[in-house]
């Protein structure tokens, strides 16, 4: 198309007669921008329908530093009439290449008169990606939506066209909008998608981009059907922990057999086991807590297990195939009926941290073992006293020193003493050196009998929160953290005998949800976080376990659809939910 330029004129929408024209000034221009990249589009107001397309506009040179205001000319065609929007982006380099730095969008309703004048503000704009890529899709606002669809999200970015199309996951958006070109509505479609979504726009001219960390969709409600393993062997009274242990397999388990002294490791692709890579290596006597995590630092997962009956730890080293030689034990000290892994003195490499429970009403202690690098672990000279019958353990940042804190579930009663039924803060003070917790101020009175405490800030207030589940009395307690260590709690009902707590998404929603094995109870208890906020006032989804004396809970995407399927390990078998909640 000819394009006329006066001095003040960027391009004209016809030949050279002289048509009706819109002076243009662009306002709070960066004076970091070298180009400014102009698109106007005209359309029918009432119906949103599109009725010209958007005319390619050469890039607007700045000078250095850009001035804060810029004006141009366009010229309209002779017979123009109606509305007309004008979008400007400016841009970190020339042709409208390099960051996005600031986007401005103005509109003239209706068109009146031979000539007109219209200022365009410009706001500030953030570009991680800074690729000049047109169109490109920057942010979607909410960035969360119901599987079932008809919500209205608004779509940012720049180089968005009339006429431009907008998928969803697996399905079009119900209705796109234009607004500008650097923003779109549009009405999600149902059933497209779960959790992170891809979204794809495309405008006419068959120019696309396409983003899937902008937008999620979550299901309202869960929906399970219940798997029993076909293994029957009973897995009785021992620890579980999920790795990928060999590189050609997806989801690996394994699970210390308390009552054949032995570790099992369980291989999957998808739904199935693999039987002939199955085995079990003998350890010490009755085998219970298990953690995983790369202790030698040669790029696969090891394993932990601690032997409960000789107070001692050992070291399964991976081959690198997820077959496993196994350590010498090393002495820990009585009963280590709990224990944890993290890098505690912040080194890089996983160190663990092993509580001993003694008879009441003896304390119990927490052993700190720091790992050198090379699964070699040496116990810090000076344990850490707790309370009574110290069974659960979990690593948090509680006081918010970005340092990994440890919390103790002491189920024990403190004969004719204050500490009855409490949970011990232990902080960190850098290098693995953590404070005694047996002070009234670090241990928090909880309800009876905990068993299981888990740390995550369920609230989503950037503090790690706390959740002990307590079979003394049948129920969570929650403890909100809102920093400083000034908490609140409140309490949800569970079916008998709460055990081993677990959090994950399961409805998409990129929030955890609580999954509790209720062991008398038989039965697995769901409560699904309130999309950020937590889980007060809420009524457990009840699900029969399939199997008896559920006790820990395991993550797995058995079908491979994207979702976490929950598998269940009780004292007799292993059995499982598929979530198919949409």
């Amino acid at each position: 198309m000819k394009r006329c330029l006066l001095p003040l004129a960027l391009l004209g929408f016809a030949a050279c007669s002289r048509g009706p024209t819109l002076l243009v000034t662009v306002e709070k221009i960066p004076n970091n921008a070298l180009s400014l990249d102009i698109v106007a589009a005209h359309s029918d107001v009432g119906t949103q329908k599109v009725l010209a397309s958007i005319k390619d506009i050469e890039p607007l040179k700045l000078s250095s530093p850009a001035s804060p205001t810029s004006t141009f000319l366009l010229r309209l065609p002779s017979a123009f009439s109606g509305d007309i929007n004008i979008s400007v982006g400016a841009f970190a380099g020339e042709d409208a290449s390099g960051c996005l730095v600031a986007t401005g969008n103005a509109s003239q309703p209706m068109f009146v008169g031979r000539d007109e004048t219209l200022r365009v503000p410009m706001d500030p704009f953030t570009d991680m990606a800074c690729t000049g890529k047109k169109p490109m899709l920057t942010a979607a606002s909410p960035d969360l939506g119901s599987t079932a669809g008809g919500e209205k999200v608004t779509l940012s970015g720049w180089g968005f066209k009339p006429g431009v199309s907008v998928t969803m996951g697996s399905k079009p958006a119900m209705t796109v909008t234009y607004k500008s070109s650097s923003l779109l509505e549009v009405t999600t479609p149902s059933k497209a998608g779960f959790g992170l979504t891809n979204i794809q726009i495309v405008n006419p001219d068959m120019k696309a981009d396409s983003r899937k960390d902008l937008f999620r969709f979550y299901a309202p409600s869960l929906s399970f059907t219940g798997f029993p393993f076909s293994n029957n062997t009973k897995y009785s009274g021992g620890g579980v922990v999920i790795s990928r242990f060999d590189p050609m397999t997806l989801t690996d388990v394994a699970i210390s057999l308390s009552n054949d002294n032995t570790v099992r490791v369980l291989f999957t692709i998808g739904s199935s086991v693999v039987d002939n890579k199955t085995k079990d290596y003998p350890v010490g006597n009755k085998p219970g807590p298990i953690v995983a995590a790369d202790f030698d630092k040669d790029g696969d997962n090891d394993i932990v297990v601690a032997n409960i009956n000789d107070g001692t730890i050992q070291l399964l080293k991976n081959n690198g195939d997820g077959s496993f030689v196994v350590g010498s034990p090393i002495g820990v000290g009585a009963l280590p009926e709990a224990m944890v892994s993290s890098d505690l003195n912040g080194d890089g490499v996983a160190d663990l941290a092993v509580a001993n429970r003694f008879p009441a009403p003896s304390n119990g202690l927490v052993q700190i073992l720091l790992n050198d690098g090379t699964g070699t672990f040496t116990r810090q000279a000076t344990p850490v006293d707790v309370g009574v019958e110290p069974v659960g353990l979990a690593i948090g940042d509680f006081n918010v020193e970005r340092q990994p804190d440890i919390a103790v579930a002491n189920r024990g009663v403190d004969v004719g003493g204050p500490l009855d039924y409490r949970v011990h803060l232990l902080f960190n003070q850098g290098k693995g050196i953590f404070k005694d917790g047996g002070s009234a101020a670090l241990a928090i009175p909880v309800c009876k009998e905990p068993t299981s405490v888990l740390v995550n800030d369920v609230n989503n207030n950037g503090i790690d929160d706390l959740l002990v589940a307590c079979s003394g009395e049948d129920k969570i307690q929650v403890w909100d953290n809102s920093g400083g260590l000034n908490v609140r709690d409140y309490v949800l009902s569970t079916d008998g005998r709460p055990r081993n707590l677990a959090l994950t998404d399961l409805n998409g929603d990129g929030y955890g949800d609580l999954i509790v094995p209720c062991e008398t109870g038989n039965s697995v208890n769901f409560f699904l976080n309130k999309q950020g906020t937590g889980f007060e006032g809420l009524t457990a989804l009840k699900k029969s376990a399939q199997c008896m004396g559920p006790y820990q809970i395991m993550f797995l995407d058995v079908d491979i659809d994207g979702k976490a399927d929950v598998g269940v390990v009780g004292n007799q078998c292993i059995a499982g939910f598929f979530n198919q909640s949409m």
